[in-house]
């Protein structure tokens, strides 16, 4: 999915292998990005449960074919899109706040759902145990 196309502009839930989910609000250019990190295996940061304007967007070579990862001699990595959200490929995001800038690298793309509105606070991520949405320790 091109975020450079009209037909693009809307919220996004983009899940990856790992429990934090990643949300791109591109109704409006640039696009706004915030990262809520689910329990167990993922890191956090000072930027996290906060909205930054997504100043880049990397979407890199596909690593995954299906449910079975590419050996590094089936991976194409001249295949570097820029505004582009695309599954089975891992993500830079480049963000800019007046706090804080820096990037994320994510995990493989699952999944990009397009979705109407932002769910709760306490509902942004996923539990890392179940697949369920986090619950606790989430801004009021």
């Amino acid at each position: 999915m091109d975020l450079n196309e009209p037909a693009a502009r809307g919220i996004y839930r983009l899940e990856s292998s790992s429990p934090t989910v990643y949300y791109v609000d591109a109704r409006l250019w640039p696009p706004l990005l915030l990262r809520a990190p689910g329990h167990g295996d993922t890191s956090t940061g000072p930027a996290d449960f906060s909205w930054v304007e997504l100043v880049d967007l990397q979407s890199g070579p596909r690593v995954v074919d299906g449910l079975r990862e590419l050996a590094r001699d089936e991976i194409d990595f001249a295949d570097v899109r820029r505004w582009v959200l695309r599954v089975e490929s891992r993500h830079r995001f480049d963000y800019y706040s007046p706090a804080i800038d820096g990037w994320w690298i994510a995990r493989t793309l699952e999944k990009i759902v397009r979705i109407d509105s932002l769910p709760e606070w306490r509902l942004l991520a996923r539990d890392n145990d179940d697949d369920s949405l986090a619950a606790e320790g989430r801004p009021e």
